[in-house]
């Protein structure tokens, strides 16, 4: 996995350390702040940008407002890292377009981990979030009359389980072991899942689960 890191200082290269320590992920640039990450994004078209929320030379928040509006790039997620002691501040980093959040004391596993998972699509936020990040999420998942609740009703019976697991933050694997069936039967539940309701991965699946107020939707 690709990752570009945007922070000041010594951040830098401890992010890059804690990253690089698994052998999963390579940092393949660096940036100071959000417009010299803009130019790094479009030549090197990471997997996912790894954003310090604390950087006092920049705003980290902004800056991931920039990279989300501007890069042009859809499969670039971006995470950020902070002490995110206040709630609001994840909740302004969602409304901003973030992947996900994750503690600045985080150790490597963890890191990488959620690093990982914003990649692929998933919502990553700091434990204890509670609802202002909910709210955040529901803003997020203002959808267009197409989409609106009745879209659920498009489902089978087993399409909404296995919508709810996903919701709920499960992975393929973990949803096979809930409900006792092949993960490749999971994965055509999820295709389905996905055309029926114009979603496009597991992140807009979460966003229009807090919209809706989906069971299971709830911020981690």
């Amino acid at each position: 996995m690709r990752a570009l890191i945007v922070a000041e200082g010594p951040s830098g290269p401890e992010l890059r350390r804690l990253l690089e320590s698994g052998g999963q992920v390579r940092v393949v640039a660096a940036a100071p702040d959000g417009p010299g990450a803009l130019a790094q994004i479009r030549r090197t078209r990471p997997d996912v940008v790894l954003v310090d929320a604390d950087a006092t030379a920049f705003d980290g928040i902004e800056a991931t407002r920039r990279i989300v509006r501007d890069t042009g790039h859809a499969r670039t997620r971006v995470l950020l890292s902070g002490a995110f002691a206040d709630q609001r501040r994840i909740a302004e980093a969602l409304r901003a377009g973030a992947g996900g959040c994750v503690a600045r004391t985080a150790g490597a596993p963890e890191l990488i981990s959620a690093a990982r998972s914003v990649a692929l699509g998933h919502i990553v936020i700091a434990a204890g979030a509670g609802r202002p990040v909910a709210a955040a999420l529901a803003d997020r998942g203002r959808l267009g009359a197409d989409q609106r609740p009745a879209a659920l009703a498009r489902l089978t019976r087993r399409e909404r389980e296995v919508f709810e697991l996903l919701a709920a933050g499960q992975g393929t694997r973990q949803i096979a072991e809930t409900l006792v069936v092949g993960e490749n039967t999971v994965r055509s539940h999820i295709k389905h899942i996905y055309t029926k309701l114009r979603l496009h991965g597991q992140v807009e699946l979460v966003i229009f689960a807090h919209g809706h107020g989906t069971p299971g939707a709830a911020a981690a």
